[in-house]
């Protein structure tokens, strides 16, 4: 039976081609992000600062500064990967820093609640069969009263989320699933995210109802995860998260670009044969854009054209203008616009709420447009355009049309 964890479930969601690399063929990424290096070290710090605070030793705020320095220069290699232009590893080091601190002078001495466990690895059974199971790990678990617990949670995200959106955020409420079954006699438990780059915390609560609705909702993914697994079936998803997937080099998506990369990169190589196929095709798309541009240009000037050869044939009354090897013909039409049950429905019952009280309705039994225009065009169909004055209208259309000249067709 297979155990999810919250991230492994949001893996297949944002990605499923991310989650068959990294659950299903066990493909260990190269790559880590600097930004995922610096909640590692944080996190790091500040589950040691508890940990002393748990054993009765209150670090001052240079030992944990000390830590955290330690830690990073420890852990830190060339390997982490920086996305971001502009930015260095030694700027990122001091905003995990600065998270730290802030942390630190906001907190102490640490007191707010009972310290039960940090990092505390808890079970979430979503049925009541065992079927259905999570892990999770909880960066710190608080007592702050008689059956009232708190779940701490620190981010280092660089964006500050709106009450709404912790409101109805899975993982914290998965947690408490797992704590309540961890600790009888809950009797509250409140969820804290701690902002650290905004030294803030939001705090949120979950109702039975909303709990039992996040059971179901993690036991439908799962059902969607064992079918994709039952199918072979994970298709790449595209978003601005690729930039940070250790998995590019060997994504569907991205590893030809890698490819050509490489390839370009030897000494005398020949071009790849796939880069060559897209850029002749880029090319050809160049051109065709450009054609239809001209192309757009020269229907403009030719409505120009045709709006003067009309002008110039009403006035003379004139029904076909000669050129030196072409002939236009000028076309009049004056037809009925009536409304349409689906283009204008409340105008069309209007009209044939009207029409049934005519005497001529016995004749459009089997109603139309196309009968009722020509109802209209016959003399007697007079009262007929009065009744419906309001809803149909005369549109006149004139048209050009050029061919060879006669002689010459």
């Amino acid at each position: 039976m297979a155990i999810y964890s919250h991230s492994k479930i949001g893996t297949y969601e944002t990605c499923p081609q991310k989650y068959k690399f990294q659950y299903i063929d066990k493909i260990k990424g190269d790559l880590e992000s600097v930004e995922a290096f610096l909640g590692s070290r944080v996190h790091e710090a500040l589950e040691h600062l508890y940990k002393c605070v748990r054993n009765g030793r209150l670090l001052s705020e240079e030992d944990i500064l000390a830590f955290y320095e330690s830690a990073w220069e420890s852990n830190w290699s060339e390997d982490v990967q920086i996305v971001e232009a502009g930015l260095r590893a030694q700027d990122y080091r001091k905003v995990g820093r600065q998270c730290v601190q802030d942390y630190y002078r906001h907190y102490q001495p640490f007191n707010q609640g009972r310290i039960l466990d940090t990092e505390k690895r808890l079970a979430i059974k979503l049925d009541a069969e065992g079927r259905y199971q999570m892990v999770g790990y909880v960066d710190r678990i608080d007592k702050a009263g008689d059956g009232i617990f708190e779940i701490h949670d620190y981010k280092t995200n660089r964006s500050l989320p709106s009450q709404t959106e912790k409101d109805q955020d899975r993982q914290l409420a998965l947690y408490e699933i797992g704590l309540r079954e961890y600790i009888n006699g809950i009797k509250q438990v409140v969820l804290i995210w701690h902002y650290l780059r905004f030294d803030h915390e939001i705090r949120s609560r979950r109702s039975e109802k909303e709990l039992a609705q996040l059971r179901a909702t993690m036991i439908e993914q799962i059902q969607q995860i064992e079918a994709a697994v039952e199918r072979n079936v994970f298709p790449p998803q595209e978003s601005n998260l690729c930039n940070w997937c250790e998995h590019r080099p060997s994504c569907p998506l991205w590893k030809h670009l890698y490819a050509v990369e490489e390839k370009a990169a030897r000494p005398k190589s020949q071009p790849d044969d796939g880069a060559a196929l897209v850029n002749q095709l880029a090319d050809l798309d160049r051109r065709r854009k450009t054609l239809l541009g001209q192309a757009g240009a020269l229907e403009e000037e030719m409505d120009v054209l045709k709006e003067a050869i009309i002008q110039y044939a009403r006035k003379r009354k004139l029904q076909r203008l000669f050129g030196a090897d072409r002939q236009a013909t000028i076309t009049h039409k004056v037809e009925w616009n009536i409304p349409t049950k689906s283009g204008e429905p409340d105008e069309y019952e209007k009209m044939v709420t009207l029409l049934r009280k005519s005497s001529r309705w016995a004749g459009l039994t089997d109603f139309s447009g196309a009968k009722l225009k020509t109802l209209l065009d016959e003399p007697e169909g007079h009262s007929i355009r009065t009744k419906l004055a309001a809803l149909i209208e005369q549109k006149e259309t004139w048209r050009v049309s050029l061919r060879k000249k006669q002689d010459e067709a």
